[in-house]
Parts: structure tokens; sequence; C-alpha cells
């Protein structure tokens, strides 16, 4: 059975990254785990390290990629939600449309 132990957890947009020791029967071995949560269908990506230092270092890499990256799963939930467009009301929306404005 592998044992994990998380070293290391950011969240970017929405965008989980785990960073795990893993071990089994005596070896040792790090992995990188990133999951959109808001994307019902993703599947857990993970990519696997030979060092401690090697996993932090691309922990590190993934939340500078992800931090501005806009999830735009998130915001399709978080519209379905509150009945917004892109976070704004649906009625100014249709105005500024309306008007030439946006």
């Amino acid at each position: 059975m592998v044992r994990s132990t998380t070293i290391k957890k950011s969240n970017c947009n929405g965008v989980c990254i785990e960073t795990e020791k893993q071990t089994f029967r005596g070896c040792v071995s790090w992995a990188v785990c990133i999951c959109d949560q808001y994307d019902e269908w993703a599947e857990p990506e993970e990519f696997e390290y030979e060092s401690e230092a090697e996993a932090l270092v691309a922990h590190d890499q993934f939340v500078e990629e992800y931090k501005d990256k806009p999830n735009w799963n998130a915001q399709t939930s978080y519209d379905a939600e509150h009945g917004t467009i892109n976070g704004q009301d649906a009625r100014i929306v249709e105005w500024n449309e309306l008007v030439g404005e946006g």
C-alpha cells in the first residue's frame, strides 16, 4: 500500500497543486499532482520526481504558471450558480450590447 504525505499545497483559481511524499515498501518518491476542481471531466495529472527539492521547485513553477491564468471552468460554474455572464449581471450585459458598450 502506498502511503502519501502532503508536503505543500496551493490553490490557483481553483486549480489545486499538491506535492506529496509517497512511500511504498521502503521506497520513497515525490509527486506533484494538479487537478482543476471546477472541471468535472478532468483527471488529475501527476508528475513524479526523484527528490523532494526537485518536486518543490516543480510545485513553485506550476504555481507561477497557474496563478494569473483565468480558470474558465470556475467562471462557468460561478455564472451558472449566480445567473451572470462572465461575472456580470445578465441585464447589464444585455444593455451594454444594445447601446454598443462593453
